[in-house]
This record gives C-alpha cells, sequence and structure tokens, in this order.
C-alpha cells in the first residue's frame, strides 16, 4: 500500500507539470490568435469576454514571458473590457517598441490607441499624449479616416489648451494623405466643420458640445427610499449624472466624478446619480419594469457603488433606456452629465476627467 501511495504522489506533481508545459509562449499566442482574430458573431462577444480574461488570468498565473510578443496582453485585456488598462499597456509597448512584430493584429492595436486618444487622454486633459498617440494610431489602423474623422471631431468640439493645434496638425496630415482620396477629404472637412440643420456643427451635434443644456427639473427616491430633487440643492453646485453599471465608459469615467467629489464635497459640490440599469426581465422598448424588493439590480449597483467609492444618492427606477428621467430629458448616449450652477441653471454637460473639476472649481468660485 505504501508503494502505491508513493508512486501517485510522484506521478501526480508530474502529469500536472506535464499539462503546464504543454501550455507554453507558442500555445498562449496561438490560442489568443484563434480567440481574436476568429470572427465571432455578436451573440458570442460575451463568451469572448470571459475566455479573453482567463487567458490573462492563465498567462499571469503561470509567469509566462511573451517577450516582444507582451503586446498580446493589452489586446487580450481590451477583448476583456479593460479598455482604459489596455490604452495604457499598448501605448508603453509601442513607446519601447515602436511597432508590432506581426501585421495580424495590427488593427486591433490601432484600434486600442484610437480609444486610448479619445477616451484615456482627450477626455482626461492630456493634449500632449494625444499628439503623441495620432502617428501610432494611424501607424496600425487600416482605416485612415476613421482615425481622421474621430479625433478631429473631437478635438475641434474640444476646449482644452493647445487642442485646435494638434487638430490643424491631424488637417494637414489627412489632407496630405495619399492614401485618402479626394471625396474622403471632402467628406473628412464637411464631417468636422460643416453646420447641423438650425446652426452650429456637426462636432456639437455629436454630442462632444460642452455647453448648456437644460435639464427637466424632478423628484425621485434614491436607493435607500430618500426624496432627491434638483430643487433641494439649490445654492450648492450639484452634477446630475446618468450612468450604469454595464457602461464601460461610465465606470472608466467614475473615478473622475469620485475624486472630484471628494475634493469638493467641503465646498458645496454635490452629485446625483441615476442609473439606466434595467431588471433582468426588461427588454428594449418594452413596458418599464420597476426594482422589486431583494432586485438582483440594486444589489449590483450597491456593489459597484462601495467598490467605486460613490457616497452620494443613485436614484434606480429600472427600465434602461425606458427609464423616466432618461426619456423626460432624452438621453441616448451615458454617461450623460449635466453641471448645474448653485441657481439652478445648467452651465456644462458632458463633461470629462480634468475638465469635469476645473469646471466645478469655476463654479464655486463664482459669487453667489
Amino acid at each position: 500500500m505504501k508503494t502505491v501511495l508513493l508512486a501517485i504522489t510522484v506521478l501526480l506533481p508530474a502529469s500536472v507539470v506535464a499539462q503546464e508545459e504543454l501550455w507554453d509562449k507558442e500555445a498562449a499566442i496561438a490560442e489568443l490568435r484563434e480567440l481574436v482574430l476568429a470572427k465571432t458573431p455578436m451573440a458570442g462577444f460575451a463568451k469572448r469576454k470571459v475566455l479573453a480574461s482567463a487567458w490573462l488570468g492563465k498567462v499571469r498565473e503561470m509567469d509566462i514571458d511573451l517577450g516582444i510578443h507582451s503586446y498580446l496582453l493589452p489586446i487580450a485585456s481590451y477583448f476583456s473590457g479593460d479598455y482604459a488598462g489596455a490604452g495604457r499597456a499598448m501605448a508603453e509597448y509601442l513607446d519601447q517598441h515602436k511597432k508590432l512584430p506581426s501585421k495580424e493584429f495590427e488593427m486591433f492595436a490601432g484600434r486600442i490607441m484610437l480609444g486610448h486618444a479619445t477616451t484615456s487622454l482627450l477626455r482626461g486633459g492630456d493634449i500632449k499624449a494625444v499628439q503623441k498617440a495620432i502617428p501610432l494610431a494611424l501607424s496600425l489602423y487600416t482605416n485612415a479616416l476613421t482615425i481622421y474623422r474621430v479625433l478631429g471631431r473631437q478635438l475641434a468640439a474640444s476646449d482644452l489648451k493647445g487642442s485646435k493645434k494638434v487638430l490643424n496638425e491631424l488637417l494637414v496630415r489627412a489632407l496630405t494623405d495619399t492614401k485618402l482620396s479626394d471625396t474622403d477629404k471632402q467628406a473628412l472637412l464637411k464631417g468636422i466643420y460643416a453646420p447641423k440643420r438650425g446652426g452650429g456643427n456637426r462636432a456639437a451635434a455629436g454630442g462632444r458640445s460642452n455647453g448648456p443644456k437644460t435639464l427637466e427639473a424632478f423628484t425621485a427616491k434614491d436607493l435607500d427610499g430618500n426624496t432627491v430633487s434638483l430643487e433641494k440643492y439649490k445654492g450648492k453646485v450639484l452634477l446630475v449624472d446618468f450612468w450604469a453599471t454595464w457602461c464601460g465608459p461610465c465606470m472608466r469615467e467614475m473615478p473622475n466624478v469620485v475624486a472630484a467629489y471628494q475634493k469638493y464635497k467641503d465646498r458645496g459640490f454635490e452629485v446625483i446619480g441615476i442609473s439606466l440599469d434595467k431588471e433582468p426581465s426588461q427588454k428594449r422598448g418594452g413596458p418599464l419594469i420597476a426594482p422589486a424588493d431583494g432586485s438582483s439590480t440594486v444589489k449590483k449597483i450597491r456593489e459597484t457603488m462601495h467598490k467605486a467609492s460613490m457616497t452620494w444618492p443613485v436614484v434606480y427606477e429600472g427600465g434602461w433606456w425606458n427609464t423616466r428621467l432618461a426619456k423626460a430629458n432624452k438621453i441616448s448616449k451615458i454617461p450623460a452629465t449635466f453641471l448645474i450652477d448653485r441657481k439652478g441653471k445648467v452651465r456644462y454637460t458632458k463633461l470629462h476627467g480634468a475638465r469635469l473639476a476645473t469646471k466645478i472649481q469655476e463654479l464655486l468660485e463664482e459669487k453667489r
């Protein structure tokens, strides 16, 4: 019996080691290649997200050194839903290596760098980093027109210092880009500068403007049953934030809102969150389903608030895009933020990153 037990004790670790050795750097690369490059129907996106996250965990657990192929880590992060982390990691890789060793993943790397430039850098107020990210995105992404169009619109609508200079540099690059046809160039300029119906510019129409907009007055109950209303916050600088736990951009922006709240709450700054989450049986466009006692969605919202240090009141009435307050204010995209001055007037909308804190401070310093 002792001999048998000894044999099992010796053989089991050896079999485990043998299995682990089969999943080496080459196997890891091949597995991610199959996962990322395969045509995945929309219904399979959630499964791919889980598999990409599992791949990252396995690489880290087994301490696999990908070497020159370490760009696959941000690509896996991107497909697992960590867009901000993917952007930072890809920027660090390209800063060191300048380009990818394989062209098959360049489109995804370019997509990551575009998102990094627009979401993490431009919204975060780092215009110099945006300037640096542009040529990297263009060198990787197969459709240069998309880069020019997306960044051009956002730079045209930005009030960051230096954004117009970077926009002019982008346009010079685009107009001298031999890969673009004359029709492409005309469409690009029209897309950035053409006035929309009723005046204004198309960039603002695309939701990138942070100019004033009305917000319908409301009274509602927060998750704790307390009454919240715009009238209640007169005399304060108030941010009304439409968000949801399922919204990636909302959760990436939330640390900025939390930081602003913690910095200015003692000076008269308040936040009301309005969640566009939904009950499991809610259908898009269907009748509003309000949360019942013991709602799993309410539990998820509370857990998210705790993890993100969101200590302000949050309203959740169910309904997804059909929620009462979203419909009343024609909210079609989140995060949607309304920054209101002490007199109850909406002064700014769609503020992100450093600009949010800057505008909060400006309103707090205004004479009453």
